[in-house]
This record gives structure tokens, sequence and C-alpha cells, in this order.
């Protein structure tokens, strides 16, 4: 199942849409999906793994093509990262993923074995960091926001990251 799309539109004209993939039947979690309209989304093309584990991806497409995907983490180390895709969302290397923020206090936790999506969804009212967002500010930089705190307080966090 795929919750938490996240969409923008690529200087190319293409919008691009990632997804979190959790698996109701198996109790499972697959990395960050991915798909691409063409035509103003009526159609799309068939979802695909990015190849990058974590949960609530949003892609910020910077103005040469390039995009960063700035996604959330719940398992350990919990927090944001970025990955760099030279193409749009086409590829991703894992190896140069670039942690923003690492969440050291208590959240709910995120995906475990045999949990079904209902315990799940409630579950995330304990959840003290997420939601991750971000604006192509040129064509190197990006600035990207997330919340972070406590159960009783949390606050906006930023950072501007930079493309080399």
């Amino acid at each position: 199942m795929a919750w938490d799309p996240r969409m923008k539109l690529l200087p190319d004209g293409r919008i691009v849409q990632t997804y979190y993939a959790f698996l109701n039947r198996t109790g499972g979690e697959d990395p960050v999906h991915i798909n691409w309209s063409g035509d103003g989304g009526r159609t799309w093309s068939f979802p695909r793994s990015t190849g990058i584990r974590g949960q609530a991806m949003f892609p910020i497409p910077l103005p040469g093509g390039d995009l960063i995907g700035f996604l959330q983490r719940r398992h350990d180390p919990q927090g944001a990262v970025a990955v760099y895709s030279p193409d749009g969302g086409e590829t991703f290397d894992a190896a140069d993923e670039i942690e923003v923020y690492r969440h050291g206090l208590a959240s709910g936790v995120g995906f475990r074995a045999g949990v079904d999506a209902a315990t799940y969804m409630n579950d995330m009212i304990h959840f003290t960091f997420g939601h991750p967002t971000g604006v192509a500010l040129d064509a190197e930089r990006a600035l990207v926001v997330w919340y972070a705190g406590q159960e009783t307080r949390t606050e906006i966090w930023g950072a501007v990251l930079r493309v080399r």
C-alpha cells in the first residue's frame, strides 16, 4: 500500500511523486517508491522502488533537472536524510545519503514486524518528528523543513542543502 504521497513538478514538465511503501498484508515495508506523469496527472508510470529505505520522501526538483529526496526515517538512527538524484529521480545512490537531522528524543515507533495498518496508524499520534518538505532556492541549493520535538511540544526545524 502506498502512503504519504508527495509530488512536485519537474523542470521538463513531468510530475514526480514519491510514496512510503507499507505492506499491509505482510506487515512489512519496502523502500520508498516513485513514479511520474507526463500528461498533467491523467496517467502515471507504474511505481517502482528508489532503493532508499525510509518513509515520507519529499521530492525537491532543482532547475537543471537534478532532484533532492528529503525523507524521514523511523528506524535507528531516527531522523531526516537527503539523497541526490542527477536525473529527476530515475536513479538514487544510497551511499550518497546525508544525515540532515538525528532525532535523539523519544518518538512513536515506526514499522515493526507483525503490526497491522490500524495499529501503525494509531501509533502515529506519538511521532515527535517528521513531515519533511522543501523547495529549491537555485540550481545548487534547497531549503528543507520538518517538525521535531517531544510529545508535549514540537518546533519547526530547517536547513539549507547544497549540491556539489
